[in-house]
């Protein structure tokens, strides 16, 4: 048994480096400056550092609801950025349940730069994934590998690059590591107005935002675009009473029937839109039901007994704030076309209601022509280091942060942190090569986003 795991791990660790291009391609210094050919060497110099601080990242565990962790994250991370001249503060936000985020800012002359990243990983204490794994072949294994302690240890090798080249300290930079980016916290109403206004507000005064998340795909595929999440939640409420005279015309349905044939039309008439997404995250019925958070509900009930009551939870991934309004009237359409019909069979004493509420939480990442911009500029910078030529990643990306400064800015672009597969899953690896390969792109990509901008005074 153990050699044909031996097998399979190879086999894996043979496709990723076919799927992570050409991280290893030595930089092709002819079309480089002398401060690029400086952020080269630098990154090639530090590397065993860098993988170091990786291995450390990775074995604190930080998932969203271990707070200490999250600070002791931040803990790590803060004396770095302050070691670079950033001024940096922290954000308790503990009022909506959620760790610490850690900011920085570093004024200077030229675009204004806002770097993303977090300090959670999906991965809480229970998980049992808990530990940095070397495999071999230039891959490690880890909770938050890549996403998002991969993400983070590039960015700061990226800066820390810069300061080598004497170019950060003319630069106006500002970083964004997040406690809850998993998971966010929400408000009352819930909004994440509590967790995300500080992020918003570093947002309105940049030009342009870089995220590194990790990339996927492969090592040349940049996210110009992410889908936004919207939650929603119907609820059926219908008279109960014994079983044995479910159906009759003074009785009704109960309130699982009409459920089933809402959901029924949401399958066969919205998922052939691929724009959109729409989940079911999880389904109650039954005589009674508590519910203490959006997550989780305590349900009774018993098979002589109509069930009153039938709650479902899901979410939608959208495209473009035009695409979520569209799906919501849809939904609604539907749901208010199957309740007139059921309750048409029964006696107005029978009649069934529902309610179908929604509440946004990450907006989408629209691909904007200034986004596009970004990739052109990043791509020539990577052809440059002999990396190859980009493109956007073309599958729908998940939500992130940067989504929630996309509308202020002049170009977002996401996915800077290194090849990483397996996400969310205890197979998470990374591609350990192309961390260099991710620093020395950011690094000479923001080097001359302050060069062109200089230059065009």
């Amino acid at each position: 048994m153990k050699s044909i795991f031996s097998w399979l791990l190879a086999a894996t660790l043979v496709l990723l480096a076919s799927l992570a291009g050409a991280t290893n391609v030595r930089a092709s210094t002819p079309k480089l400056s002398a401060a690029e050919i400086q952020i080269v060497k630098h990154v090639d110099d530090h590397y065993g550092e860098t993988l170091a601080l990786l291995e450390t990242a990775v074995n604190i565990n930080s998932g969203t609801n271990n707070f200490p962790g999250v600070s002791a994250t931040a803990d790590l991370f803060e004396p770095r950025l302050q070691k670079l001249g950033f001024k940096t503060w922290r954000e308790d936000m503990g009022t909506v349940k959620r760790g610490v985020h850690l900011f920085a800012t570093h004024p200077g002359t030229g675009p204004r730069l806002l770097l993303i990243g977090h300090l959670d990983t999906i991965f809480e204490p229970s998980s049992g994934f808990l530990k940095w794994k070397v495999l071999g072949n230039g891959f490690a294994s880890g909770p938050g590998a890549g996403d998002m302690k991969g993400g983070d240890v590039v960015l700061l090798e990226t800066l820390e690059a810069l300061q080598a080249a004497g170019e950060l300290s003319k630069m106006n930079i500002s970083v964004a590591l997040t406690g809850d980016e998993e998971t966010p916290g929400a408000d009352t109403d819930g909004s994440y107005t509590t967790t995300r206004s500080t992020l918003i507000n570093l947002g309105k005064n940049t030009d342009y935002v870089l995220g590194f998340e990790p990339a996927t795909g492969n090592m040349n595929s940049i996210k110009t675009y992410r889908r936004g999440s919207s939650t929603w939640f119907l609820t059926m409420a219908a008279k109960t009473g014994h079983s044995s005279i479910v159906f009759n015309k003074n009785m009704g349905p109960g309130a699982a029937y009409p459920v089933t044939k809402i959901l029924s039309r949401f399958y066969q008439d919205l998922r052939t839109d691929p724009s959109i997404t729409f989940n079911v995250g999880h389904i109650v019925s039954g005589s009674a039901i508590d519910r203490d958070t959006p997550y989780s509900a305590k349900v009774s009930g018993k098979d002589n007994v109509i069930a009153a009551k039938t709650e479902v939870y899901g979410d939608i991934r959208f495209l473009t704030p035009e695409i979520l309004q569209d799906t919501r009237k849809k939904m609604s359409s539907i749901i208010d076309e199957e309740v007139s019909a059921i309750n048409a069979e029964y006696d107005a004493e029978a009649h069934v209601s529902s309610t179908f509420t929604y509440a946004d939480r990450y907006p989408a990442m629209v691909e904007t022509p200034g986004n596009l911009a970004l990739l052109d500029k990043l791509s020539t910078a990577s052809t440059d280091l002999g990396f190859g030529s980009l493109a956007h990643y073309t599958a729908n990306g998940g939500a992130a942060d940067a989504s929630f400064v996309a509308p202020f800015v002049s170009g977002v672009v996401d996915g800077l942190g290194p090849f990483t597969v397996g996400m969310h899953s205890k197979d998470e690896i990374v591609d350990l090569s192309s961390i260099k390969t991710s620093a020395k792109r950011a690094a000479v990509f923001m080097l001359r986003l302050k060069n062109e901008a200089r230059a065009s005074r």
